[in-house]
């Protein structure tokens, strides 16, 4: 399964992020990946490990070993799910 990004205008971002608006189907996005975390293998193409989500944002590894810890918007992240 997979879960294309949002698109949007530059001026409704910019907007959005200054007043803390999160849109409906920004919601439910988010309230999906965080049911369905553990099945999250990859964002915009690279293979993931230990994802989390904080607020907006999934952060993740890229190597298991790794000590260097990414992040992304879920907003605009392609996520991919095994299923």
């Amino acid at each position: 399964m997979e879960l294309l990004p949002i698109r949007s205008g530059l001026d409704e971002q910019i907007l959005d992020k200054i007043s803390g608006y999160i849109s409906p189907e920004l919601q439910n996005k988010i309230d999906f990946c965080k049911k369905n975390i553990d099945k999250i293998i990859r964002i915009n193409g690279d293979k993931i490990y230990n994802p989390e989500i904080i607020k907006e944002d999934i952060f993740y590894f890229l190597r298991k070993e790794s000590k260097t810890r990414y992040w992304y918007p879920i907003q605009y992240a392609k996520i991919i799910f095994i299923e």
